[in-house]
């Protein structure tokens, strides 16, 4: 069962990127073939909260530390239609004044079957 990240609104510095993956099998005399790969286009997005409270950012932290970076995010990106499934990697946080942080998280889509 995948986990589902903790309501919070996200901050306006959430953004997205894509990285299109192709096959590419390369030939003599510069001879190249390429094909696009099943699922070759996941996308990336960081998530980011500004300005939360600490105990806030702790209880963040430890949600996806606790999925250790191959637990499943059930989550439906801006402007998307569906859920989908994610796993989380590169967690930032650092002060922003007092008692409160600015926080962020990668999440990169999979195509498990769950």
């Amino acid at each position: 069962m995948a986990a589902v990240i903790p309501f919070l609104d996200l901050s306006y510095g959430t953004d997205m990127t894509q990285e299109y993956r192709a096959r590419r099998v390369d030939f003599d005399e510069g001879y190249a073939q390429r094909a696009r790969r099943k699922n070759g286009q996941p996308q990336q997005w960081r998530l980011v909260w500004e300005r939360i409270k600490d105990p806030t950012a702790e209880t963040l932290r430890q949600f996806f530390e606790e999925l250790g970076g191959s637990g499943l995010i059930e989550w439906k990106p801006y402007g998307q239609p569906e859920l989908l499934f994610w796993t989380a990697s590169r967690w930032t946080g650092r002060p922003s004044g007092f008692l409160v942080q600015d926080c962020s998280i990668v999440l990169s889509q999979e195509y498990d079957l769950v």
